[in-house]
């Protein structure tokens, strides 16, 4: 198969229009994909940030984001969004993945469980979309399973599942240091018996606390990390 030719077009031609010159590329390259890809109705809003695609095969994309794409990755911004659709994210399964992980991980919040299935079907996504060498690229900022230290060619549901378990492992993590510093604490003041240290013991007692305000918001930080990234 010869090269995919770069797709040069002017700015006033537009976004939509660009999408839609992309879209006869990329059915090209995969012709089996045709059916999906020209049944997908391309609306242009303000309304999301970046892209998205819904179980009626409304492709809704940012204009003004789509422009920060080269071609490359407009292309592959095609591809994403119908696999999307393809594997069922959008409808049933990624309601049953929402179920099952409130199931197996009660204690985990509902945006952040939606926010990590949103991750996880990227990551299912994103190794099948071809590379440079044919013409395609993810959007930047795209992730890759292995940038998560994560192995390649898994499920939706797989990485889900190892998604929810490092958050859990994480934060009994945290909380786990911070009963430890407290019992260092009391032994730390049950072993001063010197006079006038009083004082001193209740100064230590909220150093303390200010070192468990910190290790909380490392803990929140590490799940608003991990949440950032599936937006």
């Amino acid at each position: 198969m010869s090269e995919p030719p770069d797709l040069h077009l002017n700015a006033d031609q537009g976004e939509s229009h660009r999408l839609r010159v992309a879209r006869i590329v990329v059915s090209r390259d995969f012709p089996y994909l045709s059916a999906p890809l020209y049944l997908a109705v391309l609306v242009e809003t303000p309304e999301v940030e970046t892209a998205q695609i819904d179980e009626r095969l409304r492709l809704l994309f940012n204009p003004e984001w789509t422009r920060t794409l080269d071609d490359q990755e407009l292309k592959g911004l095609l591809l994403h969004e119908i696999y999307h659709w393809l594997r069922g994210h959008t409808g049933a399964r990624g309601q049953e993945a929402y179920s099952l992980a409130r199931a197996q991980f009660p204690r985990v919040e509902e945006g952040l469980v939606w926010n990590l299935i949103n991750l996880a079907a990227d990551l299912e996504i994103n190794d099948d979309i071809p590379g440079k060498q044919r013409g395609y690229a993810l959007p930047r900022g795209g992730l890759l399973p292995e940038d998560l230290g994560l192995e390649r060619g898994r499920t939706l549901e797989a990485y889900l599942k190892e998604l929810l378990e490092r958050l859990e492992a994480e934060r009994e993590a945290v909380g786990g240091e911070e009963g430890k510093g407290g019992a260092n604490g009391e032994e730390g003041q049950a072993g001063e018996d010197n006079e006038g240290e009083q004082k001193d013991k209740k100064g230590e007692g909220g150093q303390g606390q200010g070192s468990k305000g910190d290790e909380e918001k490392g803990g929140a930080g590490a799940d608003t990390e991990v949440g950032a990234r599936a937006r």
